[in-house]
């Protein structure tokens, strides 16, 4: 730390927060013991805990897109069987599998909302 050269003394935001888990809208509750809380630059509580929340809405956005597409692609393995069958006919096996891969589109999406809903 150099203040003359304009270096602040901590490099770090470090805050110790007590957590407590509410269920069933605020009427059950768990202690979840104590946090420490890590951050960047010079960041008080309550930005460390709106900058931890934003990194976890990434997290589970980026989680939910990969799960959906690994949900599409388990449903069109799932389907191989029949688009195998149908590419031996020259007409029906693409449109087959187009057809198979917007069913796998539609199940998918409606598994991956069903869950995270």
């Amino acid at each position: 730390a150099d203040p003359e050269a304009g270096v602040p003394e901590h490099k770090y935001g470090v805050d110790k927060q007590k957590i407590i888990d509410e269920k069933c809208c605020g009427k059950i509750t768990d202690d979840l013991g104590v946090i420490w809380m890590v951050r960047a630059g010079r960041h008080d509580l309550k930005e460390m805990i709106m900058m931890a929340k934003e990194d976890e809405k990434a997290v589970t956005k980026v989680l939910r897109i990969l799960c959906w597409i690994l949900l599409v692609a388990g449903w069109m393995m799932l389907f191989s069987i029949f688009t195998t069958l149908l590419s031996t006919l020259p007409l029906l096996g693409a449109l087959g599998s187009a057809a198979f891969f917007i069913v796998a589109l539609i199940v998918g999406t409606v598994c991956c909302c069903a869950v995270t809903a």
